[in-house]
């Protein structure tokens, strides 16, 4: 067993996510983790502890939001009760520095120190016996050393606590996460997935090579780009055309993979909602999907009425359907209940659903959907707004499908109606209201007399023809002036004639 003390990655709509990443892809290597009490949310370092020092390593190069393994060698509230233990270990100086090459990283959590100040916390460990010798470029020894002041503190905080670390391993997720961003891809659409929050959801689904993963929901397909980098086998399913084939000549879903020399998945035009799609029991080791919900991506099915209308029978008896197939909304409740029976039908055993499910911050437990088939592992949430949140769910099938029926959530957020009608969510009228009463109380607070638009308009062409009258008037003024003077120089002419 080795204790390492593990660096984060700080994103503030994703405090939530960090332990369950971990545990999941450990879960997923077969790696051994434990740790002592809660990671503090004002923090980003943990001590945990692992199996291997091998298998320490291959889970943080698996992790979106983990920078980095350290070994910890001291801990304190202050800089000399740091180097007071320092010296109380002088056989870590001896096996580390004595004839090595060595340098120093300065990070600090909640602040941005300058250079001066880097150099300045370095010279307060000059009294240590190092014993070698200084190296920028590929040391022998790395040692980082971290403050922890905490998150919104002011310039002048003092570190709640200081470790002294010498570098293990940092993750090379990072590198994979930049190479896959949205800015580098040539075909995108409104909807598409961050490369970062496509990576956390392959983990948390536990994608591994030769795993068979669908997206039902799969648009532009940029969950299918992550799953497709851990080289899984993907299916892609998708009810608008337009989106498969793009806009674009040359441009469509496969473009991504063909950028990157990605194998291409399977991709089906398809609609979550008819049944016969359904038929491969037991088949996937992980669904991966965002189901359309919002004002940008609202979601769709194929309106079965309007299709009956529309077909026509062929010469020899069958049907022959329109080249365009009608749709109409698919209710949240509905999608996600047909989500979970789904899984629940098509998943193997262990196999895991993970989805976004879009809530506000009147959240309740009461609004998630389950299954008799499937055990919700992790309810992670991610912050977007002051109302609105959406949720990243986990779940893992556990026993066979028998006819089950899956139980839907009592509330079912619609984003459209939460962002644009109702009162309750700050919608866009609401906020009109609440500007039109904080004018009318300002002018009465000042004694302004309130106007209808009309009267505003009437009291404008008033103010405008006054004006005018007003200008008028003084150009009629100088020209009589004018001519006065003019006359006033001529008789005095002839006067002097």
């Amino acid at each position: 067993m080795v204790k390492l003390l593990v660096f984060f990655v700080f994103e503030e709509s994703l405090l939530d996510f960090r332990i369950p990443e971990l545990q999941s892809v450990a879960d997923l290597l077969h790696v051994t983790i434990s740790w002592e009490g809660d990671l503090d949310p004002e923090s980003v370092f943990l001590l945990v502890e692992f199996a291997s020092l091998e298998g320490a390593k291959a889970v943080a190069d698996r992790c979106v939001l983990v920078r980095g393994l350290f070994e910890l060698w001291a801990q304190a509230d202050d800089y000399p009760a740091l180097i007071n233990k320092l010296r109380q270990a002088p056989h870590l100086m001896e096996e580390h520095f004595t004839q090595k090459t060595f340098k120093y990283v300065i990070e600090s959590f909640g602040r941005s120190n300058s250079r001066q100040q880097q150099l300045d916390i370095i010279d307060q460990f000059h009294v240590l016996e190092h014993g070698g010798e200084v190296l920028m470029q590929n040391p022998d020894t790395i040692v980082w050393v971290f403050e922890d002041i905490g998150r919104k503190m002011p310039a002048t905080a003092v570190p709640k606590q200081v470790y002294y670390t010498r570098e293990v391993h940092l993750s090379a997720m990072h590198k994979t996460v930049l190479t896959y961003d949205l800015k580098r891809r040539p075909y995108l659409g409104t909807t598409s997935m961050p490369s970062q929050l496509s990576f956390l959801m392959a983990n948390m689904a536990g994608v591994n090579p030769h795993t068979l993963v669908i997206d039902c929901f799969c648009g532009t397909a940029s969950l299918l780009v992550a799953a497709a980098y851990l080289r899984a086998h993907c299916w892609g399913v998708e009810i608008d055309p337009r989106t498969l084939r793009g806009r674009i000549e040359g441009l469509n879903v496969m473009s991504n993979f063909r950028h990157y020399g990605l194998p291409i998945p399977e991709f089906v035009r398809g609609d979550m909602a008819r049944r016969f799609f359904w038929r491969c029991p037991e088949t996937f080791d992980a669904i991966l999907t965002d189901p359309p919900y919002g004002a940008r991506a609202g979601s769709r099915k194929v309106n079965e009425k309007t299709m009956e209308k529309i077909m026509v029978t062929s010469k020899e008896g069958g049907f022959t359907s329109a080249p365009i197939i009608p749709t109409e909304a698919y209710q949240l409740g509905d999608m996600l209940t047909d989500l979970l029976d789904f899984a629940a039908k098509t998943l193997r055993i262990s196999g895991r659903l993970v989805f976004w499910l879009p809530t506000t911050e009147l959240y309740s437990d009461a609004e998630l959907p389950s299954h008799p088939c499937l055990k919700l592992l992790y309810n992670t949430e991610q912050y977007i707004t002051i109302r609105l949140r959406r949720r990243l769910l986990t779940f893992e099938k556990i026993k066979l499908f028998e006819g089950e029926v899956p139980v839907s959530p009592q509330f079912n957020p619609d984003m459209k109606h939460l962002e644009y009608e109702s009162d309750k969510y700050l919608s866009y009228k609401a906020k009109v209201e609440k500007k039109r009463k904080a004018v009318e109380r300002y002018k009465a607070e000042q004694g302004i007399q309130s106007m209808t638009r009309n009267q505003r308009r009437r009291a404008q062409r008033e103010k405008s023809a006054q004006q005018k009258e007003a200008q008028e008037g003084a150009l009629t003024e100088e020209a009589a002036d004018g001519v006065a003077t003019e006359a006033h120089v001529q008789g005095a002419d002839s006067t002097a004639t």
